[in-house]
């Protein structure tokens, strides 16, 4: 006899079914906006991506320059 476990075909889920765990995201957001055509909120959305991206990178350069430190080249200042 055989194991149907083993013999099923694989069934893969169509993306619509991952849709309701993208909605709480700020690119769904900035999304949702544009449908609706609620300008002031996707731009809002917008600023709020934008901003998190550059306080992302300032924090991982200040992390940077703090595990450097003075002991790699990138980070020795040049008298130059």
């Amino acid at each position: 006899a055989v194991n149907s476990a083993t013999t099923a075909p694989i069934r893969l889920r169509p993306p619509a079914t991952f849709r309701p765990a993208m909605k709480y995201g700020m690119a769904s957001r900035i999304l949702e906006a544009s449908f609706r055509t609620e300008i002031p909120k996707m731009f809002a959305a917008l600023v709020l991506v934008s901003l998190t991206g550059i306080v992302i990178y300032l924090v991982f350069n200040l992390v940077s320059r703090l595990v450097l430190g003075s002991w790699h080249e990138s980070e020795i200042k040049s008298n130059r």
